[in-house]
């Protein structure tokens, strides 16, 4: 991120940007319809996908934030509309095809300690880390929620199929 916002600064452009976010979270949307249809397994609910997004969206905006609250790093290294955008584009892909493989965590905790470690060398602040990892927790629970959805025998109707 910290990339972005040099780039955001050099070109003149606010951190935030609503409609730029709408169209991510369009894209996420669509490549996660993608890649479950690809594989013949339920998506994700859209409202999963949604808190997963948007946490990382806020985590982006806080980190560049900050980096645009220090002085210049120097010249822009990157062009933000050829290089950047394109880049956390395939990445969102790349996180749309884990999001339809997503299994049960075994150990939520675990993993909640995981990504404040991971995140934590970045800058990313514990709020926002644990905002990731709850997206993350409940984005694992609705997909196995709708993989399980989608591996019961359709009913035909009949009183045997009742519980």
């Amino acid at each position: 991120m910290p990339a972005v916002a040099e780039a955001k600064r050099a070109a003149g452009r606010a951190v935030r940007d609503r409609a730029r976010e709408a169209r991510v979270l369009d894209a996420a949307h669509a490549a996660v319809a993608r890649e479950a249809a690809r594989l013949g397994r339920a998506a994700p609910p859209r409202e999963s996908i949604d808190a997963f997004y948007r946490a990382q969206i806020e985590a982006a905006v806080a980190l560049q934030e900050r980096v645009l609250g220090e002085p210049p790093r120097g010249a822009a290294g990157f062009d933000l509309g050829q290089e950047l955008r394109p880049a956390l584009l395939r990445i969102g892909d790349r996180i749309a095809w884990l999001a339809v493989r997503l299994e049960r965590a075994p150990d939520p905790e675990a993993d909640r300690s995981a990504i404040a470690r991971e995140l934590a060398p970045h800058g990313l602040g514990a709020e926002h880390a644990a905002a990731i990892a709850r997206s993350l927790e409940a984005l694992v629970a609705a997909q196995t929620r709708a993989n399980a959805r989608a591996s019961r025998p359709a009913s035909t109707g009949s009183i045997s199929d009742t519980p």
